[in-house]
């Protein structure tokens, strides 16, 4: 008896350590080939009294400046989601056009990082405190460092739907010149993929103070390939392999465990509200007078064409423009959630129609 747990304590101790050893080299595989880093002229941080300091990569636009714009990653991304390199990169793309280019990571992300107490011992942050807390604090500061009264604000999924609850709270905010959202819903369409990963969510908040999603991904990550077949955030297809291995690895972040709560529920409920429930986030939408720019592709399962018609039908600024990215309307794909944002094909696609928007909004 006392030899068979003996081996069976040996044969587990054994394969622990051969993960932990696959998952090193794979780390370090995936960092060398995959994890070179953007190239901004200077990263800022910005303070906040609760104890978080947020990172921004700053570009300075090529020749003279046009305006300021502010880019936004989605949930569990980072810098990276708008700044991909190798051809795919929004950020380098505005600042060719003439932009300075202000690339945020929002709190628990890329370059933001918690001065830890005993009061707050846990990184932990919901949706909200990205609507009350980051928002206001990159608008000031970014207006005064950049020296304007007024920037341009493109968010990819999360990163646009704080902006609709933020207008819709404060309708008489000035400082957003404009707005675009990209893939950026304010309803949910059931799907078996969504309901199984909500669900997953769920338990492992229930196991972990931290979901260390970064971590697992990105020991698969240089494994990936381009499957004819696709989940919610992706269609392998409409990406190459490298910015498929290379986008799970250096975009994708951990999260926390009220911002994995919060839109659990709100997927379940088909809800877009604050974490208390004490703010309908979806009924502010006619309270956006900002001009705005929705675009979605025809394959995004996150935010369904559906989904993006019905958000332009609601916000209240008559300003406003719908693009669904796919072949039918001039897109040398079907877009998908990621390749709209960061692909060789958003480079061809995406960026010309946001330089012709931003374009067009200026004074």
């Amino acid at each position: 008896m006392l030899m068979t747990v003996t081996w069976i304590f040996v044969v587990g101790l054994g394969t622990l350590l051969l993960l932990a050893g696959f998952s090193a080299l794979s780390h370090l595989w995936a960092r060398a080939k995959y994890g070179y880093p953007t190239q901004p002229d200077c990263v800022e941080f910005i303070h906040l009294p609760d104890g978080w300091s947020l990172g921004a990569e700053r570009h300075f636009a090529k020749g003279e400046r046009k305006g300021v714009v502010v880019t936004c990653h989605g949930m569990i991304g980072n810098h990276f989601n708008m700044d991909l390199g190798d051809g795919c990169s929004m950020v380098q793309h505005l600042k060719q056009h003439g932009y300075e280019v202000w690339n945020v990571d929002l709190r628990g992300t890329g370059h933001s990082r918690l001065h830890q107490t005993p009061h707050n011992p846990t990184p932990d942050w919901s949706f909200d405190d990205h609507v009350r807390y980051d928002i206001p604090a990159f608008l000031d500061a970014i207006t005064s460092r950049a020296g304007v009264e007024q920037i341009h604000w493109i968010g990819h999924s999360m990163g646009g739907m704080i902006m609709y609850a933020y207008l819709g709270c404060n309708p008489e905010e000035t400082r957003i010149a404009s707005l675009v959202a990209i893939s950026s819903p304010a309803t949910w369409t059931s799907s078996l993929t969504f309901t199984l990963g909500t669900r997953l969510g769920q338990f492992l908040i229930k196991l972990f103070p931290y979901i260390p999603l970064h971590y697992a991904l990105g020991t698969v990550a240089p494994y990936l390939f381009r499957a004819p077949i696709g989940g919610p955030l992706c269609y392998p297809p409409n990406l190459s392999t490298h910015e498929l291995r290379r986008s799970t690895f250096v975009i994708l972040e951990s999260f926390s465990v009220s911002l994995c709560r919060q839109f659990a529920r709100m997927y379940q409920e088909n809800t877009f509200n604050s974490e208390d429930g004490t703010v309908n986030y979806r009924e502010l939408l006619p309270n956006i007078k900002t001009p705005t720019y929705l675009l979605t592709g025809v394959r995004d399962k996150v935010a369904p064409p559906q989904a993006l018609e019905w958000v332009y039908e609601q916000i209240g600024s008559s300003n406003k423009k719908l693009h669904i990215g796919g072949r039918k309307h001039g897109d040398s794909i079907d877009h998908c959630h990621a390749s709209i944002a960061f692909s060789q094909h958003a480079s061809q696609d995406t960026y010309p129609r946001l330089v012709e928007w931003l374009t067009e909004q200026s004074p």
